[in-house]
């Protein structure tokens, strides 16, 4: 079986099992006093200390988290939340491409925190499109919130969150608060927090060669920021138990991913335009290269749907999707999608592919001769 669904779970690091392994026991309760929680509590620092040096970031700045979209609801609440306590009504903007977890959360919530939710045009390739949001037809309130994804898990789309505030000089003076999903762009590079603008940043275990069940909450220190609920965990900002052994699989798949990175893109950017060549004619690539990740392609068929591709594809032993990355089982259609100018049927019928460290060249072979025959 070839796999190349790893922008929704990519495959699991084996030195991050042997780590798990060697340390498991006698792991208990990190805010315990006896000696197995102090065990655990220098563990859990240890991991938190790690991933600090990696992304360049204050240990106070992370938190850690039940997965990706926990990460990202705490954080878009916690500073909608503050926004409103400072009395700063407005606008939220957000990509049509986010993830539905943090999309849904902003729209709920929103109205009750005095914001607006008005998302980002997108250009046909999923870039934001700053010069029509400028036209577009909104009453003068203030931009107050930004949510952003660098890398589209959907579809790829890529774009540049250092271009944020300089868009938006021309709409305002005041600077708006950013969170950044960076779950899907850190399988590709992981960010430099000092040279993002992002005030709070998202990353997920189970796309950076951990198992799922971890996530990674950047507060950049002196963000406004207000959690709906509050516990002795995680500085005073998440309740509950802390996930030592997830945070020790996380820091160590980074430690693993980050020197990889460089030689990673340069494969998967080979691997990519290889598909795209012995591919072309047979199905339609509406995104260019140019534009999008290098680990993930998006293809339509001109006559089946994407679960109709992925079910084929999957008995002939090809394991893709289609669907955000976290609802790839999913058949409904994406707004994102929709936002690219896509019909309905064009949605539908699009399928992702995506790449990991364990992606080889014969996996891709093996994928492009099925993808192929499915297109027969």
């Amino acid at each position: 079986m070839v796999y190349l669904d790893h922008a929704a779970h990519t495959v699991v690091f084996p030195e991050v099992w042997e780590r798990l392994d060697a340390v498991r026991e006698p792991l208990r309760n990190p805010q315990s006093v006896h000696r197995s929680g102090r065990y655990s509590r220098a563990l859990l620092d240890e991991s938190r200390t790690t991933i600090a040096r990696l992304l360049q970031a204050r240990v106070e700045e992370i938190l850690f988290t039940s997965g990706g979209t926990e990460a990202l609801q705490l954080g878009l609440m916690g500073v909608m939340r503050a926004l409103h306590q400072q009395g700063r009504a407005g606008y939220a903007l957000y990509s049509p491409l986010l993830h539905p977890g943090a999309r849904d959360a902003l729209m709920t919530l929103s109205p009750l925190w005095g914001l607006v939710p008005f998302p980002i045009p997108l250009t046909p390739t999923g870039q934001w499109d700053f010069p029509t949001l400028s036209h577009a037809d909104r009453s003068p309130l203030p931009v107050q919130l930004i949510v952003v994804d660098d890398v589209s898990s959907l579809t790829g789309s890529r774009n540049d969150p250092n271009a944020l505030l300089p868009a938006l000089q021309s709409l305002q003076a005041e600077r708006p608060l950013i969170v950044l999903d960076h779950c899907a762009g850190a399988a590709e590079k992981l960010l430099r927090w000092p040279e993002t603008p992002a005030d709070i940043a998202v990353l997920s275990s189970e796309k950076l060669g951990a198992p799922a069940g971890t996530g990674l909450l950047l507060l950049r220190k002196g963000t406004p920021f207000s959690p709906l609920h509050t516990g002795s965990q995680e500085w005073g900002l998440r309740p509950g138990t802390p996930n030592t052994l997830g945070a020790i699989a996380l820091a160590t798949a980074l430690e693993l991913l980050a020197p990889l990175q460089h030689a990673l893109h340069t494969r998967y950017t080979q691997y990519q335009q290889q598909l795209r060549e012995a591919l072309r004619g047979h199905y339609h690539f509406p995104l260019p290269l140019e534009h999008t990740a290098a680990h993930i392609l998006t293809g339509r068929h001109p006559v089946l749907t994407a679960q109709q591709l992925t079910i084929r594809a999957d008995i002939a032993g090809l394991e893709l999707s289609a669907g955000p990355a976290c609802t790839s089982g999913s058949s409904t259609v994406s707004e994102g999608l929709l936002a690219l100018g896509m019909t309905n049927k064009e949605a539908e019928r699009l399928w992702r592919l995506s790449m990991g460290p364990t992606t080889t060249a014969e996996d891709l072979a093996t994928a492009t001769q099925i993808l192929l025959d499915c297109a027969r």
